[in-house]
C-alpha cells in the first residue's frame, strides 16, 4: 500500500491496488475463444483455464505497474495483422492494420479503465 500525505489527497490521482478477486473477474469477462493470441502466444482462454494458478502473479504485475507507473515493455509488443476491408483483395489500400496485444496487457488496461471510472471526479 502506498502512503499518501493527507493534505495532498484532494489534489492527487490515486488508484487503489488490484486484488485477486478483481483481476479474476476481469479475466473471466474477457474470455473469447475466437480472438488470436498476441506476441506472448497466450490466449485469454488459457488465462481462464489456469486462473487459480496465475491470478496472483497477474495481480502482482498489475500492482507493480500501478505503483511504478510503468507497464513492462514486453507486454506492449503487438502482432499487427492486415484485415481485408472490401474491394480488390490484391490492393494494399483495401486492408487495415489491427494490432493484437498480449492477454495480460488487456487485463491490465481493463483494470485501469475500471479503477479510473470509480474515481470521485469533482470539477
Amino acid at each position: 500500500m502506498v502512503n499518501i500525505p493527507a493534505n495532498t489527497i484532494q489534489n492527487s490521482l490515486y488508484l487503489s491496488e488490484a486484488t485477486d478477486e478483481v483481476v479474476s473477474e476481469i479475466i473471466k469477462k474477457r474470455k473469447d475463444s475466437k480472438k488470436s493470441p498476441g506476441f506472448d502466444q497466450i490466449r485469454m482462454n488459457d488465462l481462464v483455464a489456469m486462473i487459480d494458478h496465475n491470478v496472483s502473479l497477474i495481480t502482482q504485475i498489475e500492482n507493480n505497474s500501478l505503483n511504478t507507473s510503468v507497464i513492462p515493455k514486453q507486454l506492449k509488443f503487438s502482432v499487427v495483422r492486415p484485415i481485408f476491408k472490401s474491394g480488390d483483395a490484391k490492393r494494399c489500400n483495401n486492408y487495415r492494420p489491427v494490432a493484437i496485444l498480449c492477454s495480460i496487457d488487456k487485463v491490465i488496461e481493463d483494470f485501469f479503465i475500471i479503477a479510473h471510472a470509480q474515481l470521485p471526479w469533482k470539477f
